[in-house]
Order: C-alpha cells, then structure tokens, then sequence
C-alpha cells in the first residue's frame, strides 16, 4: 500500500484547500495512507478531513512557524513513498526535500499571482524546484498555459479539473423558500449568490458596483470567510452605493449547499481564477452563472452561462439584468450548467484521474 504525504499551507477557507482535503478523503477511502501535513495550523480550519487521514500541523504561522514546519517537514517527508503538494510554497517543499525512490506530485491552482512579495516569492521558489516534480497536475487548461508561459516545465504536466460532490451540491425545490425566510425577502424576488471569501482578486467591489449599475428589483446573497458585517470596508461601500436593502452578508457559512441551490443565479468577478470552486458548486445545483472571463472559467461554464471581461463593471451590469429579466434563458443555463457538472467535473472523476496519477499509471 503506497504512502502519501499531502502538503498545503492551511485548513482555512480556500478552492485549494477545500479540493486538498476532499481528495486526502477520497485517497483514504480508496485505500492508501494519508497524512495530510498543514504548513499554519493556527487558524480554525474550514474542512473536516476524515479519521481515516492522520493530520500533522507543522507550524503556528509567522516566519518562525514556518521555519519550525519546514524542519518538521523534513523529518516527515522521509515516512513516505509519494509527495502531494498544493500551491507553490508547498511544492517547492516537497520538491526540495524528495529522496531517490520517492514519487512527487504537484498541483497548480490559478492562473494568477497574488498579490504581495510572499505569493511572489512562492512562485519563484516553485519555479526553481519544481523542475523535479514527476508529475505538474493543473486543474484548467487555462492554468496549465500560465505556468508554462512563465518557465515551468511543459513535458510533465496533466490537466484534471476540480471535483464537486453532487450528492451535496444538487438542485433543491425547497432551498430558496428556506433562504427567503431567514433573510425576511419576498420569494417572488430573484436571488443572486456572490460566494466567495473576501480578498483583493475575488473583487467584491466591483460586484457591487454592478449590481449598483444593474438597478434590479433584486436581492445578492454574499458569503465567504470575512464577508460579514465586521468587514467595514465591505459596509463602507455598500453604504455608498445605496445597497443597504438588497445586500445580505453572511459570512463564512457551513451550509453552502443549501445556499447555492436557494439562490436563482451565481456570479464571480474575479481578476484571476484557476478552476473556481465557487462557480462548480452553483452548476452542481442548478445555477446559471455570470463570471469575469479568466482563468478557467470558460472552461468551467461552457454554454452554462455568460462570460463577460475582467475589471469590467457595465458588462456584468449588463449581463446580471440580461439573466434577472429572462427566466427562460435561466432555465437554459441552468440544465447546462448541471449537465456539464455531472459529465465533467463529479468527484468521482476528479479522483480516479488524481490515483491515477500518485499511482504513476
């Protein structure tokens, strides 16, 4: 039976992360021995791996913390036969630390760079060292042209899109009646969901902008990890925009399946996505989506629903009003969306294509 360490930075709320646990489970049940190793540990994590995966925090945070996991991490990378790791700083970890014999595994998740000398640096060290990966796994086409147009190696990369769990995320008739009286809304009114946790690229600014532009007889739902009423910037523009009555922040919430499938549509406006996470689990429910054309999302979305440029208020204005007023459009998209979900993109493909590769077959 192979060993496999996984690597990511943390627990916390994230597509990376939150794709890195559902595969450690998955490999797990498949019948391997998983130890999924945490760089920071000092946050409350977002995802439950299961009792069948060993999970080791290696460090606390700061530069400290991450000197005492990268010494710890040594010692552990030794126990096992093959290295997973997720996003650059853990890549070029593990593939800094592999011995003869060991099989590495590293995976890729957007077709951008945060921004901030740490994301900037992570890339780099990546570039450098990943040069002895075995195996560069992208989770987008998209993502896959980024990193080699930028020097990483093209002759050991595969493509295999994030999996969704369409058990949990699935259309539900009763989810929007549910949503509607815990928000105190009227039914009749279209729900837009904006799922996603509150960082510079995801641009909820510009989301509300457009829906400000939009001027629908609409209510946008928000949820995500800083996406609440504490987040003052957050308010702050809401308050500008006269969107006090139509914005609903949620925070970071458990439930998001019932979210997805309680909303009438899903919108990203990204400056960057890899394969969005957010955007996969509205289509497993049903959604037609609205999203800034980046990354992987028109690999995703397909005839699912309309793209429109980054940065680009009026064209996601225009596009929210086009779904808002069309219900038959709607209706279009969203057996679109869901037929593209369950043909490419359940978990059980996601995780067949993922063995196969830690197999090396």
């Amino acid at each position: 039976m192979s060993s496999v360490l996984m690597l990511v930075g943390s627990l916390r709320s994230g597509g990376a992360e939150g794709q890195t646990v559902l595969l450690a489970n998955e490999f797990a049940a498949a019948g391997l021995d998983v130890c999924l190793a945490v760089l920071d540990g000092s946050a409350p994590p977002a995802f439950t791996p299961s009792k069948r995966v060993d999970v080791v925090e290696l460090g606390h945070g700061g530069w400290r913390g991450l000197c005492v996991a990268l010494w710890r991490l040594r010692r552990l990378a030794r126990q096992h036969t093959v290295l997973v790791g997720f996003l650059d700083l853990s890549n070029a970890m593990l593939c800094m630390l592999r011995r003869s014999g060991q099989r590495v595994v590293c995976n890729v998740r957007s077709a951008g760079i945060a921004s901030g000398w740490i994301a900037r640096l992570s890339f780099q060290l990546a570039l450098t060292f990943t040069r002895n990966a075995d195996v560069l796994v992208a989770n987008a086409e998209a993502v896959r042209r980024f990193y080699v147009a930028r020097g990483f190696r093209h002759d050991n990369f595969v493509v295999i899109g994030n999996g969704v769990d369409t058990q949990q995320f699935k259309p539900d008739g009763e989810a929007k009646t549910s949503l509607c009286e815990e928000l105190g809304v009227d039914p009749e009114q279209p729900l837009i969901g904006f799922f996603a946790r509150y960082r510079a690229e995801k641009r909820h600014d510009l989301c509300l902008q457009a829906f400000a532009l939009a001027d629908l007889d609409a209510i946008m739902v928000c949820a995500g990890s800083g996406v609440d009423s504490d987040n003052r910037d957050l308010v702050s523009a809401i308050e500008h925009l006269d969107l006090q009555h139509k914005v609903h922040l949620l925070g970071e919430r458990s439930d998001m399946a019932r979210l997805n499938a309680g909303v009438d549509m899903a919108i990203s406006a990204s400056d960057f996505e890899g394969t969005s996470n957010s955007l996969l689990e509205a289509m497993a429910c049903g959604l037609p989506c609205v999203a800034t054309d980046v990354g992987g999302s028109a690999e995703l979305i397909g005839t699912g629903g309309l793209l429109v440029p980054a940065n680009d208020a009026l064209g996601l204005s225009n596009a929210l009003k086009r779904l808002v007023g069309d219900p038959e459009l709607r209706a279009v998209f969203a057996s679109d969306a869901l037929a593209r979900v369950h043909a490419h993109y359940k978990k059980e493909l996601s995780v067949r294509a993922h063995l196969a590769v830690v197999y090396g077959s």
